[in-house]
């Protein structure tokens, strides 16, 4: 990923957005405050995480389901250990 500094939006930001295929990461100071994105990866994520709310959503609906029906896991160091691994694991099967 790219990291330039904020004085460059006083050029023809154009440019560099054309010149790019990937994010571009803005510091001011060295401080990071703003990125540009292709359009493209910028619909990518936003169907990411509207794919990720809809999934928490369904979560949760069949959550409330089973807990009705008295299909309830304790919620033990184990059981949440392992729904990190899951986490992190379909997290780095996204990128």
């Amino acid at each position: 990923m790219k990291i330039m500094q904020t004085s460059i939006l006083n050029k023809d930001s154009s440019d560099i957005l054309l010149s790019t295929q990937e994010p571009v990461i803005l510091e001011n100071k060295k401080n990071p405050v703003g990125v540009f994105l292709s359009i493209h990866d910028f619909k990518d994520f936003l169907n990411t995480t509207e794919s990720i709310k809809q999934e928490v959503n369904t979560g949760i609906i069949r959550g409330i389901e089973d807990s009705k029906a008295g299909r309830i896991t304790e919620g033990n160091q184990d059981f949440i250990d392992d729904l990190e691994r899951k986490l992190e694991e379909r997290l780095s099967s996204n990128k």
